[in-house]
């Protein structure tokens, strides 16, 4: 089976539950490759990214320039150069009416799989969800797989509050755990958020992590 991990930084020593999920499928025969945003260059690695050699596994998507013109520019010569690998994909990716002006930006995150297939498009946390839904609507061949943690759920929580998570149907529920005398002064019990509203808001809240985000 030929699986592709979709993650915002690679390697990260902290992200020990990433690469034991990639180290486990190796070592079951699985084809794993894996799609960052960026090398963080850490000082330290975790010994197994030697030992399974996961670098050369590892195909680091093209850097998004900050200078809005060059970003633009570097796009353009991004389509031309690859346009030849699938045009199809290409020009199915330049939909300005429904990117917008992620339209250029996701342009990046597509170049490295523009001739590859997989059977499952692994994502870890919300945001790379989100890019991989896209990837997906895009052509790319693959079962899409989101892995939501503890940093997605959390968010929108204030510091110290109890909660209780469960899902029903399409909604994650977040349901309150205060003071019942407070709960039923307010009228209120749940707090409903669909899903894609909890990747919505981790892709806000992970920009400045450089996570998986146009």
């Amino acid at each position: 089976m030929k699986v592709a991990f979709i993650v915002s930084g690679f390697p990260i020593l902290s992200q020990t539950f990433i690469l034991n999920q990639i180290t486990g499928l190796l070592d079951l025969g699985h084809d794993v490759q894996i799609f960052a945003r960026i090398n963080p260059n850490e000082p330290k690695i975790h010994p197994d990214v030697d030992k399974y050699h996961l670098i050369e596994r590892t195909h680091y998507m093209p850097q998004i320039p900050k200078n809005l013109i060059k970003r633009r520019l570097k796009a353009i010569y991004l389509i031309i150069t690859n346009f030849h690998k699938s045009p199809l994909k290409i020009l199915k990716s330049l939909n300005i009416p429904k990117y917008r002006k992620d339209t250029l930006s996701l342009i990046y995150t597509l170049i490295p799989f523009l001739d590859k297939k997989f059977d499952i498009i692994q994502c870890h946390f919300g945001s790379c969800g989100n890019l991989g839904s896209y990837l997906i609507h895009i052509g790319v061949q693959g079962k899409l797989v989101t892995m939501f943690h503890g940093y997605d759920v959390r968010l929108g929580i204030k510091e110290g509050e109890r909660v209780l998570l469960r899902v029903a149907g399409t909604t994650v529920i977040l349901e309150s755990l205060q003071d019942p005398i407070r709960l039923a002064l307010s009228g209120k019990k749940f707090a409903s958020i669909k899903p894609e509203q909890v990747e919505a808001i981790s892709l806000e809240q992970q920009t400045s992590h450089a996570e998986c985000s146009p």
